[in-house]
């Protein structure tokens, strides 16, 4: 095989992911994962590809942004808790 050169492989991908809420906290967590089937040790690509991603987010502050009736003006409501 030269190197450098193409070959096709039958693989999956898959991905399993948690969301979880308490109030104004998102919290949320992925793990992906590709497999590479009948894999040569000449390829490039490793056989196993993974990914994780954390996410958390607190919404303390809410955004609208509106127009008036006769479109002169834009305006934002902004709506906070604590």
């Amino acid at each position: 095989m030269a190197p450098g050169a193409l070959v096709k492989k039958d693989y999956i991908y898959y991905v399993v992911g948690l969301d979880y809420g308490v109030g104004d906290l998102k919290l949320s967590a992925q793990f992906i994962q590709k497999i590479i089937f009948d894999y040569d040790d000449y390829m490039n690509e490793e056989q196993y590809g993974n990914t994780m991603t954390f996410l958390a987010r607190y919404e303390a502050m809410r955004a609208r942004f509106g127009r008036y009736n006769d479109n002169s003006m834009i305006y934002t409501k902004i709506k906070y808790r604590f």
